[in-house]
């Protein structure tokens, strides 16, 4: 009755608004009714609002270029009213018409109503413009890190997409909407997941379909990632790098060869190719600017330089340099820490408590892996959370709660595997092995070193290789197997020497010159360990070189 009291001119005025929504804006109206702007607002602020309360005035949206005059009804029945009033056609022209407008009023910043602008294509049934507006609502959403909206606009799209005639065109789109689509679902319920593995293997499908073409080099990039990261087939990912360094090379741009050296730090690490490992973590540290290339986090799911870091900061501290360990990777957790990037800092932490069980440092642990927990599940980020699960295990443990912790321990490694994700496991069961050991739970750890040992040879995962046959060795050891553990010893540092591995070759010395000792051939046992040490510039206030340093003085021949 209230709207039906009004003048045909001002019905028309209220209908044009109630098309943009709930809340519009008086110069989309003014435009579309060809009416001066400011006698449109006098008629919304005083016929409408103050005479018939219809509508009320909320206020200005200042833009770069100009200033909106905002307005609501002031019950969304109103607005459901005049808009079910317009038949199928004169909506669809309408929306096609507000869309249009809203578009030439924001300019440059229509990302802000990427979501609107969506929606009024898609009611026009103007599927390309829809599915632009989509594409732009998903991206501002990752970088919210709303990735629930992102995944939903996405799949909008997608479906939007999937109903237009194959064309290599039309596979270029999907295949960018395919990784978009990815980097959310990754960051939500880990790399491997299912929707994220669906995603990728089409986008693999499309990359086949493509051939070798520079807009590819993203879709490659994330396939080594899902390789490398999520399916820990790390020979796979290394293989996918060569057609990543043709692409790289062909354009000659210096960040995509950066990038191309990144995609090869985790899988060789991975395989136990620890000073390649360095090679490449420099190649990317020598052109990566954080002030400059931080926008790869989003393009990538994670900044590429923080983790580069990382990874090869984990590689010098196997290669024996901890102190050099220590600094970059803290100085890639400072470079983290101001990105606004939740999913990036989640990642780091994780890596700064490794690194900091590699060196023996647990306050620090600790302490990243309090914040670790805090912002993976404020963020839901399964696989980090899965992380916290088990790091917070090995603490219960730590504490003399050893069957809890061991349970909790256990139970983020199975949420991980839900999650689709297969690297890292060598290393956690060897923190679980260790764990228990500590704890004097020898037949656990056993089990754990065991299973250590099969994702090794299963994956090809070499970088524990040695710390899993010397934990297995010192397991032994406490159930009196003197000489099956000195042949776990003797291959430990085998294959630490062979890797050029000297942190965990130090840790095998120790071992063996321990049981040497025991032997009574302490001559034997000062000069294997001797021989290790003196090799070491850095880090002799880290709690290995300290033993060690300990050891020798015991072992030192009178």
């Amino acid at each position: 009755e209230r709207v039906n009291r009004l003048g045909e001119n001002l019905k028309e005025t209220l209908t044009i608004a109630s098309v943009e929504g709930e809340e519009f804006t008086a110069e989309v109206i003014a435009r579309l009714q060809d009416a001066e702007i400011f006698s449109l607002i006098r008629i919304l602020s005083r016929e409408l609002e103050k005479r018939h309360h219809l509508v009320s005035a909320k206020g200005i949206r200042q833009l770069a270029k100009q200033r909106l005059s905002l307005y609501l009804f002031q019950h969304i029945l109103f607005q459901r009213y005049l808009y079910n009033s317009l038949d199928a056609v004169e909506r669809a022209h309408l929306h096609e018409q507000v869309g249009t407008v809203l578009e030439n009023l924001y300019g440059d910043e229509t990302d802000e109503i990427s979501v609107q602008l969506a929606r009024h294509f898609t009611e026009a049934g103007n599927a390309p413009k829809a599915i632009e507006y989509l594409q732009k609502a998903g991206q501002r959403a990752v970088r919210l890190s709303a990735n629930e909206e992102a995944i939903a606009h996405y799949r909008k799209a997608l479906d939007l997409l999937l109903k237009h005639p194959e064309s290599p065109e039309r596979d270029l789109q999907e295949l960018a909407l395919q990784l978009a689509l990815y980097i959310p679902e990754g960051s939500l319920r880990g790399i491997g997941s299912p929707d994220g593995t669906r995603a990728i293997l089409r986008a693999q499908e499309l990359c086949e379909r493509i051939g070798e073409n520079p807009q590819i080099f993203a879709a490659l990039v994330l396939l080594s990632f899902y390789y490398g990261f999520g399916r820990a087939d790390y020979r796979k990912a290394l293989g996918l790098q060569e057609r990543i360094a043709r692409i790289a090379e062909k354009t000659g741009d210096p960040l995509q060869q950066a990038i191309c050296s990144y995609t090869t730090t985790w899988p060789l690490l991975n395989v136990g190719e620890l000073t390649k490992t360095v090679d490449h973590a420099r190649q990317m540290n020598a052109v990566y600017d954080p002030a400059k290339h931080s926008f790869l986090a989003h393009i990538f799911s994670f900044d590429l330089g923080v983790l580069n870091r990382g990874l090869g900061s984990w590689a010098l501290w196997f290669l024996g340099y901890p102190d050099q360990a220590r600094e970059d990777y803290e100085k890639g957790m400072a470079d983290a820490r101001q990105f606004e990037h939740p999913y990036t800092l989640a990642f780091a932490m994780v890596g700064a408590v490794e690194l900091y069980w590699f060196l023996r440092e647990p306050e620090n642990v600790a302490r990243y892996l309090k914040e670790l927990a805090a912002i993976s599940n404020e963020k839901g980020f399964v696989y980090w959370q899965a992380h916290a699960v088990f790091y917070l295990g090995e603490a219960l443990v730590a504490e003399g709660k050893i069957q809890d912790g061991i349970a909790e321990m256990r139970r983020g490694l199975d949420i991980m595997l839900a999650a689709g994700t297969l690297t890292c496991f060598s290393r956690l069961l060897a923190r679980m092995a260790d764990a228990c050991m500590k704890a004097g739970e020898i037949d656990a750890g056993l089990k754990a070193v065991d299973e250590a040992a099969e994702v090794k040879c299963k994956f090809d995962e070499r970088y524990m290789e040695a710390e899993i046959d010397r934990l297995k060795g010192e397991l032994l050891l406490r159930k009196g197997q003197d000489a099956e553990a000195k042949k776990l010893f003797e291959r430990a540092l085998e294959v630490s020497r062979a890797q050029q591995a000297k942190s965990l070759e130090l840790r095998a010395a120790m071992s063996m010159s321990r049981l040497l000792q025991e032997q009574g051939k302490a001559e034997d046992a000062y000069r294997l360990l001797e021989g290790v040490y003196c090799w070491f510039s850095e880090g002799f206030d880290t709690a290995d070189l300290k033993d060690a340093r300990a050891l020798l003085d015991e072992l030192k021949p009178l």
